[in-house]
Formats: structure tokens, C-alpha cells, sequence
């Protein structure tokens, strides 16, 4: 079994660590945390380009991290929930 790299380099920013994953949509998406900046993340459609897919922290650094508790497909949006201020976010992707 071999495990190859995405990506090392933290998708650019030297302090993401991706910390959880999501699939929504035909997208995966990575969450990374406790970045300075706050939760940033990614969208892939194929694994091996990535995008950001959010203003890092939901343009609050407080907003540190997804678990993968915390978020959901519902009705055909993506919920999550960051530790932080932001509450309750959705995704609906059209």
C-alpha cells in the first residue's frame, strides 16, 4: 500500500494544517486549523488542484476550527459549525 502526496506545502500557507474533510457536491473539501488567520478552506474537484473556497476564518480569526462533528449535509447544503464566533454556517453550492 503506498500513500501518495497531494500536497506539503500547507496549500500555500506555511501555518494550515488540514485538520478535516468533507465531500460535498462532487467537491472534497479540506479544513485546515488554528492558522492565525483563522480556518481556511479548500476545494477540490479532483483531488489534486485545490481552491480556496472561504475568506480565511470567515473574516474572523477567532473562528480556529471544524471538527468533523461539526458539520453536515442537510437539505442539499453544507453545514458546519467553527469553533469561534461565526455560529452556523451553510454552503449552497447552485
Amino acid at each position: 500500500m503506498n500513500w501518495d502526496p497531494v500536497t506539503t506545502d500547507g496549500l500555500g500557507d506555511p501555518y494550515n494544517y488540514m485538520f478535516t474533510f468533507a465531500t460535498y457536491k462532487e467537491n472534497i473539501y479540506a479544513f485546515s486549523a488554528y492558522s492565525p488567520n483563522g480556518v481556511q478552506v479548500y476545494r477540490s474537484s479532483d483531488g489534486e488542484s485545490w481552491y480556496p473556497a472561504n475568506d480565511q476564518g470567515w473574516n474572523n480569526p477567532a473562528n480556529a476550527v471544524v471538527y468533523d462533528t461539526a458539520m453536515e449535509v442537510y437539505k442539499g447544503a453544507l453545514y458546519v459549525s467553527p469553533e469561534g464566533p461565526a455560529g452556523i454556517l451553510r454552503l449552497v453550492d447552485r
